[in-house]
């Protein structure tokens, strides 16, 4: 699945994995929400239900890599690290080039929705 996600004026496209935590997600869309700065990596929002599949830690994340944490809080990197925590893997943004200026210092208001299909 493609998604558009929409920070500012800057648009990405995002390739979700064929899984029941992304089909889950989508289900919510379009949404947009407000996400908090966390670890001067990543932006967070907790949706209003938990989404399905199993966590696992992938040692490193990268910028506009696209998870859940704690079954219920989407995480979008913007830069990479390495990792202790567990995530559900949703996807990643397909070009991160710009994803760390278009969200800033703090909270940033971001639109996720299916991307058009073209034929």
């Amino acid at each position: 699945m493609k998604l558009k996600v929409t920070i500012g004026r800057k648009e990405f496209t995002s390739t979700l994995n064929d899984s029941d935590a992304a089909k889950e997600l989508v289900k919510l869309f379009p949404m947009t929400v407000n996400m908090s700065e966390h670890n001067g990596n990543e932006k967070y929002y907790n949706l209003p239900k938990n989404m399905p599949g199993k966590a696992a830690n992938p040692g490193s994340v990268q910028a506009g890599d696209l998870m859940i944490w704690s079954s219920s809080t989407l995480v979008l990197f913007y830069a990479g690290s390495r990792t202790s925590y567990s995530y559900i893997r949703l996807g990643e943004i397909d070009n991160p080039c710009g994803l760390q200026e278009a969200v800033g210092g703090g909270s940033v208001e971001v639109a996720f929705e299916l991307a058009k299909q073209t034929e």
